[in-house]
């Protein structure tokens, strides 16, 4: 599979990763690569091999349990910004 340059640029702005040129040729050479070891995973047969145990839908489950929390003042404390009683964050989408 081929990742443009494009592509690799537009992750690093969405992770806020700055890269210069030849570090995006770099890394586009990366993720092709850990993507064909994904295809190649992709291509084994697995029907005959037993899940592991205690991974499924029928693995236990513990109660649901409503219990106390923390007090919103000791939440909030140590936030850098906050506003009527929520962290403030910078906006990640719709830039």
């Amino acid at each position: 599979m081929s990742v443009s340059r494009e592509v690799v640029e537009r992750l690093a702005e969405m992770t806020r990763i700055g890269l210069a040129h030849a570090e995006a040729e770099a890394l586009g050479r990366d993720i092709e690569a850990i993507l064909a070891h994904v295809s190649a995973l992709q291509e084994i047969d697995t029907a005959a091999v037993e899940g592991a145990p205690g991974a499924g839908s029928d693995a236990p489950l513990r109660e649901d349990v409503v219990a106390a929390s923390l007090p919103v003042a000791d939440v909030l404390a140590n936030a850098p910004q906050q506003a009527d009683g929520f962290f403030v964050v910078p906006a990640v989408f719709g830039e």
